[in-house]
């Protein structure tokens, strides 16, 4: 029994692997797709590796602390989805959108073309 423990081991491993790498291009694409607030993306990455943590953690057979039925790695990481969607939702609150695509960059070189005698400067040496 302790064999077959050991050979599913890296199988636990690689099936991690694969689902952080599905995670992250689901995210990638979703992110070229739909505007996220700002800490949106990290939040969907939390919720997202921790759904998949929960179901590898549901697998594991080695002995651990067990809490109202379940281990305690399966609750972690019902509370670490639960704190992804709360920061998820209140970022989307906010609304705060960070600029897209080359249109910010305008503004940038308008002020950059500017005369040098606009830009206000204070005297730190005063100090």
């Amino acid at each position: 029994m302790r064999c077959a423990q050991i050979e599913s081991i890296p199988d636990k491993r690689s099936s991690e692997s694969i689902w952080v790498l599905l995670v992250a291009l689901v995210i990638v694409i979703w992110d070229r797709r739909h505007r996220f607030a700002r800490g949106q993306v990290f939040a969907l990455y939390l919720m997202g590796y921790t759904l998949g943590r929960f179901f590898i953690e549901l697998m594991r057979t080695d002995p651990a602390e067990i809490v109202l039925g379940q281990r305690v790695n399966v609750w972690v990481s019902v509370a670490i989805f639960a704190l992804g969607l709360v920061l998820y939702l209140w970022r989307g609150a906010r609304a705060d959108y960070p600029p897209r695509g080359a249109a910010h960059l305008v503004d940038l070189d308008a002020a950059a073309s500017r005369p040098t005698g606009d830009v206000v400067t204070r005297d730190r040496s005063s100090h």
